[in-house]
């Protein structure tokens, strides 16, 4: 008898495959998914299903690190992508020389996010998780932290129910301003490096410095799975 499913999950330890596929879906929407940190979080996701087998067997308490899994890891936090934006931009002086953003706007370490699930009993997990920020010569971008659950309920012998309600929070971009020769007439002023070549007065352009608040994220995510 064949089976079909409307998710990857096929017993309680794929709760952490069902967790990956909802996550890239979410971060897919958001614009914010990358395909490498997907496959690696799958992989990892694939190693540890084999290791904890086919089937649910009596549940054994292994202790936190026994019963969690590595189920994403990204690259970037929350508004990484504003930053990233910026260092793929540049601009010319009056002189001719270029100026490339990207040594001002880049990471001196990776921001590596990270996401478990830890099995509490065979159909309850908690997600937990979050990145450590990242600073740049010209950014500050601030830790975020991931929390949730996700729950599994059998309504009759072949049908399964989850839910997944889940959250990612922080992330505070803060950005330092450059200082630049404006000539005769402007002279040395403080400037928003970003936008130092265009038509706006230098004084104008402290306006527009990043101060992003903390953000949050959430995700609800239901699935039913039917098999005959």
């Amino acid at each position: 008898m064949g089976r079909k499913m409307g998710s990857v999950v096929m017993v309680l330890g794929h709760l952490r495959a069902q967790y990956v596929a909802g996550v890239a879906a979410t971060r897919a929407r958001l614009g914010r998914v990358r395909g490498c940190a997907c496959a690696i979080g799958l992989f990892a996701l694939q190693l540890a299903g084999t290791a904890h087998g086919q089937m649910v067997g009596p549940w054994q308490d292994d202790g936190i690190w026994g019963r969690s899994r590595l189920v994403d890891l990204t690259n970037g936090g929350l508004n990484s992508d504003l930053v990233r934006s910026a260092a793929a931009q540049g601009f010319e002086l009056s002189g001719g020389q270029a100026v490339d953003l990207q040594r001002w706007y880049s990471p001196r370490v990776p921001n590596l996010s990270a996401a478990f699930l830890t099995e509490v009993s065979p159909n309850f997990g908690v997600i937990w998780g979050g990145a450590v920020g990242e600073r740049g010569e010209k950014y500050t971008l601030g830790p975020t932290g991931t929390l949730g659950v996700v729950f599994r309920k059998s309504i009759a012998h072949n049908l399964v129910l989850e839910m997944e309600v889940s959250g990612i929070y922080g992330g505070r971009l803060r950005e330092r301003a450059c200082v630049g020769n404006f000539g005769a007439i402007g002279g040395v002023q403080r400037v928003n490096c970003r936008l130092a070549a265009t038509l706006i007065p230098p004084k104008e352009t402290l306006n527009y410095l990043w101060d992003e608040p903390a953000r949050a994220v959430g995700v609800l995510r239901l699935v039913v799975q039917w098999s005959f």
